[in-house]
């Protein structure tokens, strides 16, 4: 329906529209004719057509010219010798039509390349031009070693544009090969013979080559060459149109060779001359800008003076050469005067215009890019890294493309920046080998020099600076809190550079992250790799005790394991002395194992000998909490082994043994909580504050042991009251109870079971859930329910 439907209506819509037919007509038998007329009309010769092609790109008209000779090269009749010809004439249109573009591709430049080849495998003969065309197809390609080589093969054939071209070259090896001043010269003097042997040298060639002469004298130190080239030449020069041009040339010479004062004179004299819209007159105000700031030490006055100078050129002349390299000039004159953000600021949209005023600036990109390094290198020994950093960055900015060496060395400098910039913001500090994190901001600055560290090792000129950036850049991870990261890149620099010497530091390195990380296994694995690699190297001695450490942490099942790691260390004086780092960190970790593992008077011993030999240790404290502790279980251990009770003089020396050393304990207790008090609370950690807050309370079972219930009472009271709201709170209420039974205090006993119950129902439930204790809240409430009904007092 829909179908029949279109149908009516466009039928309907032709209806008395008669002329449709007879135009459809009329344009059938229009193609006929044409297409008679076609067959009919006598071909174009194939000399005839080569004639017109070669006109055609003469005139510039280089697309008809590229459609005729595609069309030509159909001809069946057509020899090698002409196809060659034809590839010759279709590569010199494809040139041109490409040439004309803004940006040109890499494409355009193969099809180019593509007709050539395949002229010169048919035998056809190419001129200087085509070398030249073919010299820049390369350039499009970025195949500048070629493009050079085409280049000085279209001079050596003898080419109409020689300067040009030798232009063309001059660039190419100056700006992409890095060429050798004296090739360079070369090339220059090329022109400067044209000249003087009356082949004729258009002046503005000539006076573009004496500038680049000149440039190149200050290059290589030759400065007081350049009055001499300028006195061969003023003979063309000097009374023509181009004299203010030929002035500046000798007011550039005046300055290279220090007459800095005669080529302030005639560059004053120059600028008054010309109008303000002229390049002259940007030419001569960086220069005059240039010179001014060569005066700063004279006086220093000087440098405000350039600056004005320098800033009317960038004013007058925007996007012009000139006036980007019044700007490189504005940015040193500010960094002199100390005016780093500003300098900064200008140096870097310099540098972000470079790129398209390169070729015509007088300032070299390798000059620009050294002035900022050596503002970088200035503030780095100033002190002042921030500026130094983005100094550095700017100057790794203007790197050529594929220029890896200078890259190399650029990014090793700037690495090392951030690395110490990082370092000297890093307020942590290493403490008994752990180092405590830094803050996020300060993480971030060591990521960054990470960053650029991996980045030079893709680039390093050899292995074993490739290898040192992995490693300084893992060592920078690891500061960065990116632990996993920096254990990779360690392991990445051990498995590729295994005979470096620093694979052993990045093992144990492995070994801490996983530390840290709470891997322990495989920090154990990496330890015990570094200590089997490198047995006699100092960082094998530095992985026993993290060794014993992480197998102390694993659980009871390799405590076996941890004793034989550390009686390596304690065990062997020659190795381990005990001056040496690696045995007091030992003698410490044993005596917590000791503990840990039940045998009191083996752990009183040892941490008697650790207290004893490093008083000044940071872990005193901690030891002597453990300390306490080892003396009050032996007490409990020896009292449960005679039962409690015995007779005659045996059970005497026991009992006073025991009470010797409760009242041990109780001191070291005390002393603990005293120093821990006598410093400021908010810099206790939560390991120190549950000690703190268990050494109160055994010191006061200590007390309630040896039987003087009043003094038990008073610390019992005292922990109460310093313990907050939590099930802790009810075990000194039940301590409390039982001094007060003890003391016959029954009133007093049954007044604190009273406050007992009451605390039970008034502390809140989360207590109860983040204690640990398996002793719930109605657990606790039975128990006083019992007490309480028991009659016990």
């Amino acid at each position: 329906m829909g179908d029949r439907h279109e149908w009516t209506h466009l039928r309907q819509r032709a209806a008395g529209k008669w002329q449709i037919p007879l135009l459809l007509v009329s344009a059938a038998l229009l193609g006929l004719a044409l297409l008679r007329r076609d067959q009919d009309a006598p071909r174009f010769s194939l000399d005839d057509q080569l004639h017109q092609l070669a006109e055609w790109i003469g005139a510039g008209e280089f697309d008809p010219a590229l459609s005729l000779a595609q069309r030509v090269l159909l001809r069946p009749e057509l020899t090698d010798a002409d196809r060659g010809v034809l590839h010759v004439q279709l590569a010199r249109a494809r040139y041109g039509s490409s040439s004309q573009r803004s940006n040109v591709s890499p494409t355009a430049g193969r099809f180019v390349l593509q007709d050539y080849e395949r002229a010169v495998a048919l035998g056809a003969a190419l001129d200087g031009g085509d070398f030249a065309r073919i010299g820049e197809a390369h350039e499009w390609q970025g195949q500048h070693l070629a493009a050079a080589d085409q280049y000085e093969a279209a001079l050596a054939r003898g080419i109409k544009d020689a300067p040009a071209v030798r232009q063309k070259l001059f660039f190419l090896l100056r700006d992409s090969l890095d060429a050798a001043p004296h090739r360079l010269d070369a090339v220059l003097s090329d022109n400067l013979s044209a000249a003087t042997e009356g082949t004729g040298l258009d002046p503005k060639w000539l006076l573009w080559t004496l500038e680049q002469k000149l440039e190149l004298l200050e290059e290589t130190g030759q400065c007081e060459d350049a009055p001499g080239l300028l006195e061969r030449f003023a003979g063309f020069l000097g009374e023509s149109e181009f004299q203010d041009r030929f002035n500046y040339l000798e007011a550039l010479s005046l300055f290279l060779t220090s007459r800095t004062g005669e080529a302030a004179t005639m560059l004053r004299y120059l600028r008054n001359r010309v109008e303000p819209w002229d390049d002259l007159h940007a030419m001569t105000g960086w220069l005059l800008g240039r010179v001014l700031l060569a005066e700063e030490g004279e006086d220093p006055r000087r440098v405000e003076e350039a600056a004005s100078f320098l800033r009317d050129v960038i004013t007058q002349h925007p996007r012009h050469p000139y006036a980007l390299a019044s700007m490189i000039g504005l940015g040193e004159a500010l960094a002199h005067e100390g005016r780093h953000e500003e300098a900064l600021d200008i140096l870097a949209d310099a540098a972000t215009q470079f790129p398209s005023l390169e070729r015509e600036c007088p300032v070299r990109r390798a000059e620009f890019r050294t002035l900022l390094s050596v503002l970088s290198e200035t503030q780095r020994q100033s002190g002042s890294l921030l500026p130094a950093i983005r100094y550095a960055r700017q100057a790794l900015s203007l790197l050529e493309s594929g220029n890896e060496h200078q890259e190399s060395i650029l990014l090793h400098r700037l690495a090392q920046l951030q690395g110490l910039y990082a370092e000297n913001n890093d307020s942590s500090s290493a403490n008994a080998g752990y180092r405590l994190p830094a803050s996020p901001e300060v993480q971030a600055l060591y990521a960054e020099a990470a960053e650029s560290y991996l980045q030079l090792a893709t680039i390093a000129p050899d292995d074993r600076q490739s290898g040192e950036a992995v490693r300084r850049a893992a060592e920078l991870l690891a500061r960065a809190g990116q632990a996993q990261r920096a254990v990779e890149f360690f392991l990445v620099f051990a498995g590729q550079y295994p005979a470096d010497p620093f694979v052993a530091r990045a093992l144990l390195q492995v070994g801490r992250l996983r530390e840290q990380m709470g891997r322990l296994a495989g920090a154990v694995e990496a330890y015990e790799e570094c200590y089997r690699r490198f047995p006699r190297s100092l960082e094998a001695g530095r992985t026993l005790v993290p060794t014993a450490r992480c197998y102390f942490f694993m659980g009871p099942e390799f405590t076996g394991d941890a004793e034989r790691t550390l009686r390596v260390v304690l065990d062997d004086p020659d190795v381990f002395t005990p001056q040496a780092p690696e045995f007091t960190d030992a003698l410490f970790l044993w005596g917590e194992l000791l503990h840990d593992r039940g045998e009191m008077e083996r752990a009183i011993a040892t941490l008697e000998e650790a207290l004893d030999r490093y008083p000044d240790d940071p872990r005193v404290v901690t030891a002597r909490f453990l300390l306490a502790d080892s003396y009050r279980r032996s007490a409990l251990q020896l009292r449960n082994r005679f039962g409690g009770s015995g007779s005659g003089n045996e059970w005497e020396q026991t009992r006073d043994e025991v009470s010797s050393r409760f009242q041990r304990a109780r001191e070291l207790y005390r002393s603990v909580i005293d120093q821990w008090d006598s410093g400021d609370p908010a810099a206790l950690g939560r390991p120190e504050r549950v000690y703190r807050r268990l050494a109160s309370l055994h010191e006061a079972d200590c007390w309630f042991e040896n039987q003087e219930y009043l003094s038990a009472l008073k610390r019992y009271e005292e922990l109460a009251a310093s313990l907050g709201e939590g099930p802790e709170l009810l075990g000194a209420y039940v301590q409390i109870i039982n001094c007060h039974v003890f003391l016959g205090q029954s009133e007093e006993a049954r007044s604190a079971l009273g406050r007992a119950l009451v605390l039970v129902d008034a502390l809140p439930a989360d207590a109860f859930e983040h204690d640990g204790s398996p002793q719930t809240r109605a657990d606790w409430k039975r128990y006083f329910e019992w007490l309480q009904e028991s009659a016990l007092f």
